[in-house]
């Protein structure tokens, strides 16, 4: 079996308050759903809680008394921990279904069926290299420098799953940029995606090019020169050191 990423999900209720933790509450639906029916709180419940939160926001406009303030902070409390119940079950039970059919996705269709989002945690390599952010049909991209006059390879490609990297034909052309971070657009939604990155440091370098991150620098492409010192290639060879893939799918 795959060993397959834990599905963390996003507490939407931090940092909201009054309205807008209210329609944070009532975003989640989980009744009748097929894989996560049975919370420990359930919608028709979680709803009244809110509503009673509603009720005091909409009478504290005009009478913002430190009594209806203080109800307010103790039926907003019942909400978050009616949505942390909600959330920890629906968590719990995607990523059960996810290792059932030994596909993430299977798990991540449950979250979303029931109105929460995965937490994005770093996708880090051991190389530096990280999943910043993403949406729908875009990816940033992010890697650590390894000196001032670094050059940055990307390429992407539909992959299978998160073990079997893109096939050379659904590989994108090689984008070239002189930042560490590169924003990919035009992406399918819900596709999952493979990415691989090569740094390039200039056949002159040496430590007054301030690498200042030397084991990044070690697994850069530094291009081989002739005797006159400039840059040569050999024709069947592939001149970059690509890293390993990292994966993520489009949401």
């Amino acid at each position: 079996m795959k060993n397959l990423p834990k599905i963390v999900l996003v507490d939407d209720t931090i940092g909201k308050e009054g309205a807008a933790l209210v329609a944070v509450a009532k975003s989640v639906k989980t009744a009748s759903d097929p894989d996560a029916g049975t919370p420990p709180v359930t919608d028709t419940v979680r709803y009244h809680e809110a509503d009673d939160v509603m009720d005091v926001v909409t009478k504290r406009k005009t009478d913002p008394s430190p009594t209806l303030t203080a109800k307010q902070s103790q039926l907003s409390a019942i909400v978050r921990r009616s949505y942390g119940k909600v959330m920890a079950y629906v968590a719990g039970v995607s990523n059960d279904v996810a290792v059932a059919n030994g596909n993430i996705e299977a798990g991540r269709q449950v979250f979303l069926r029931c109105g929460f989002t995965q937490k994005k945690t770093p996708d880090l390599h051991p190389r530096g290299f990280e999943i910043v952010d993403q949406g729908p049909t875009w990816y940033h991209l992010r890697v650590k420098s390894v000196g001032k006059r670094a050059a940055y390879a990307w390429k992407c490609g539909i992959s299978d799953d998160n073990n079997t990297p893109p096939t050379p034909d659904k590989l994108s052309p090689v984008m070239i940029t002189l930042e560490c971070d590169v924003i990919i657009t035009n992406c399918k939604k819900g596709a999952n995606y493979g990415f691989q990155f090569a740094s390039i440091l200039p056949a002159t370098h040496t430590s007054e090019t301030n690498t200042n991150l030397p084991e990044m620098a070690k697994q850069a492409t530094l291009n081989t020169t002739n005797k006159a010192g400039k840059p040569t290639f050999a024709l069947g060879q592939e001149p970059l050191q690509w890293s390993d893939f990292i994966f993520s799918q489009t949401t």
